[in-house]
């Protein structure tokens, strides 16, 4: 295990390392690439090595940083059907992602086909056909300057300072992050990032950025973030709150709903037969997304326990019934 992980880490740092060459050619010496990445410069000398004999030609001139003086081998054009109809596939969500019929990444993508001897992948039979949710949400995001500044940085591992605003916050907030991930969930797109106030990771919302600068601090990214952070306990993306035990009855109207729901979670989750009801047990997180996510069922839901969560479901249907007859008794008023 350890040593699949060794090998995970290094590919990593290869294909960081190529991108940082293509992206400023002439400029990556040995040792900023040594310093960059925090390793010496023999293990930086061993992978231009392996990237050479891969059929990646570098070369560096004098004080000179590496470039590439030649185009990459093509891809194999031979694929499994599963491999094809992913390739057909990426380009029509790649069009829904950036919201435009044509851009620089698939500009870039067609020229990729194109050397692999395949056929141009946007000829119009799927990108109308398949509409993804969350375009409309995302496609704004590509090309601001919030939005740009945190790719860059997740690119060259440079940290970040940025201004975040949050619904529990009365003004925006100045944080330090050095982004890990960038994760599409549902309707939004979420940066995985150490905060460096907090000493912790936190799950931050794209849209929610104001203002992202880089800094001239660079960081060795944690590939095993992910893995720490427990989706197991998640409801969404929100990983604040107590793991709790949650029993909830829901109708039998709306059980084999809420079972489809829970199928595509990573949630550790139960179901038991009932008369007129079915009551799921599920470990997870007792905080805002979970607590939504119940009262949008109305009187289908009955929360069991804990206890705590059952008494912030009676207040808040309190609150609600008491502001629809408070509005009930103005209409009344108003009517004579």
């Amino acid at each position: 295990m350890a040593t699949t992980k060794r090998r995970a880490s290094s590919l990593g740092r290869l294909l960081r390392e190529l991108f940082l060459i293509g992206y400023e050619p002439k400029t990556w010496t040995t040792p900023r690439l040594a310093e960059h990445f925090h390793t010496t410069e023999r293990t930086i000398f061993r992978d231009i090595q392996l990237i050479r004999q891969a059929g990646i030609d570098l070369y560096s001139q004098g004080a000179e940083g590496y470039a590439i003086t030649q185009t990459l081998r093509p891809i194999p054009p031979a694929a499994s059907e599963n491999e094809r109809l992913f390739l057909a596939l990426l380009p029509a969500v790649l069009t829904q992602v950036t919201g435009a019929a044509s851009s620089p990444a698939q500009d870039l993508l067609t020229a990729v086909f194109e050397r692999a001897g395949l056929r141009s992948p946007f000829d119009g039979r799927l990108s109308g056909r398949i509409l993804w949710q969350a375009a409309g949400t995302l496609s704004p995001l590509f090309g601001s300057e919030p939005t740009t500044t945190l790719m860059r940085a997740l690119a060259l591992n440079r940290t970040l300072d940025i201004e975040y605003e949050s619904p529990q916050w009365q003004h925006p907030q100045s944080m330090t992050v050095d982004p890990y991930f960038l994760i599409v969930h549902g309707n939004g797109l979420y940066a995985l990032c150490f905060a460096h106030e907090r000493e912790a990771m936190r799950m931050l919302k794209v849209t929610r950025i104001r203002r992202a600068r880089e800094t001239s601090h660079t960081f060795v990214p944690d590939d095993q973030a992910l893995d720490r952070y427990d989706w197991s306990t998640m409801w969404g993306i929100d990983n604040f709150g107590d793991v709790e035990q949650v029993r909830i009855a829901f109708s039998l109207g709306v059980a084999r709903i809420i079972e489809e729901e829970l199928r595509i979670t990573r949630l550790q989750w139960s179901s038991s037969q009932e008369p007129e009801r079915v009551v799921i047990e599920l470990r997870v997180r007792v905080n805002i997304e979970l607590i939504r996510w119940i009262r949008q069922y109305g009187p289908d839901a009955e929360v069991l326990a804990p206890a705590s969560l059952r008494e912030e479901m009676i207040e808040k249907a309190t609150a609600t019934l008491r502001a629809y007859e408070h509005y009930q008794d103005k209409d009344l008023d108003a009517g004579g």
